[in-house]
């Protein structure tokens, strides 16, 4: 918006031929400079701060496997942990990670199977989605039972 406004000022400033209106226009277009840094730093700024990725519609029990492609082509990552974060891991939690799942953050030792997975918006933004399957069932078979956002600070 703000850029519009020196838009119509210096085209304004190139119609008039009365030397007093441009010399007006001249006092009020350094102003207009002077100020610009200032205006574009707080457009930028604002404009970061409200951009995200559009988080795709997810549902419980929905299949992990859909949910991540959901997320993967609407422009989130998956967030993985060091692999030092990794050394004491379950068999299951490693099993997961070896088939390609690299967000996977940590399952519980319950039969229930429940796992934690992560991804990143590139804006700050993280997403965490929680499953639940069988121990032995394969990560594909994973099913969401929740998910929350969490931005990152």
């Amino acid at each position: 918006m703000h850029l519009a406004i020196i838009l119509i000022l210096l085209k304004n400033l190139s119609k008039d031929r009365d030397v007093n209106s441009i010399k007006l226009k001249a006092q009020n277009m350094k102003k207009v400079i002077f100020v610009m840094p200032f205006i574009i730093q707080l457009c930028f700024q604002a404009s970061v701060l409200s951009c995200e990725v559009e988080l795709p519609p997810i549902k419980a029990g929905m299949s992990y496997k859909e949910v991540r492609k959901l997320l993967t082509n609407n422009g989130w990552f998956p967030i993985s942990l060091h692999w030092s974060e990794t050394e004491s891991w379950s068999a299951r939690e490693r099993l997961i990670l070896d088939k390609g799942y690299s967000d996977i953050q940590a399952c519980s030792g319950t039969g229930l199977g429940h796992c934690l997975f992560s991804f990143g918006d590139g804006y700050g933004n993280k997403i965490n989605i929680t499953t639940s399957g069988q121990a032995d069932n394969e990560p594909e078979d994973l099913n969401v039972t929740g998910w929350s956002i969490n931005p990152e600070n």
